[in-house]
């Protein structure tokens, strides 16, 4: 999840507390240190909670996962004559960033055969769809909405879909 902390005040409050107490948990494989603290600090959580309220938070990643354990939880609840609000099935675990320390990275895919036709005949059938801008050897990275970076044959290209490839909704009339 994303929020965001004009300010810094939820991120401070955040480093204060991990800078006051070791983490509960700490593990590696070598490469990647996790660091688990707890807060159990009822001024602390009640400071959380303010930080958070009325703020929306919005799942950048897990959204499908959030939702299936929502409808668990809900089904659950429904099933149980003594819900009371606070057995397992009403949580899940998440962790929450400050959009000032979102970075999209690339999301690519490779094309492992060009079915028999030559690096120019392929890009003859990609500019079908796609506006094709050659940004020769050096890494191309996408800059904007609808664009898409390829490489092929040793160079870097620029893909821009085409009007054509772009879902629009329909107009409240079309409807």
């Amino acid at each position: 999840s994303l929020y965001r902390d004009e300010g810094g005040l939820t991120r401070q409050r955040l480093l204060n507390l991990k800078n006051t107490c070791p983490p509960r948990y700490e593990f590696s494989d070598g490469l990647v240190t996790h660091r688990l603290w707890v807060v159990n600090d009822p001024v602390a959580i009640q400071a959380l909670r303010e930080d958070f309220a009325g703020r929306k938070l919005y799942i950048a990643d897990g959204h499908h996962r959030s939702a299936a354990a929502a409808l668990v939880g809900a089904e659950k609840a429904k099933n149980n004559p003594n819900h009371r609000g606070d057995e397992e099935y009403n949580y899940f675990l998440a962790v929450a960033f400050p959009a000032s320390h979102l970075r999209i990275i690339d999301y690519n895919r490779v094309v492992r055969d060009l079915n028999g036709l030559t690096p120019a005949q392929f890009l003859d059938r990609v500019r079908e769809n796609f506006d094709v801008e050659d940004k020769g050897t050096e890494i191309y990275h996408p800059d904007r909405l609808h664009n898409f970076s390829m490489y092929l044959d040793g160079r870097w290209y620029s893909l821009t879909a085409k009007p054509c490839l772009l879902y629009t909704s329909p107009s409240p009339r079309d409807r």
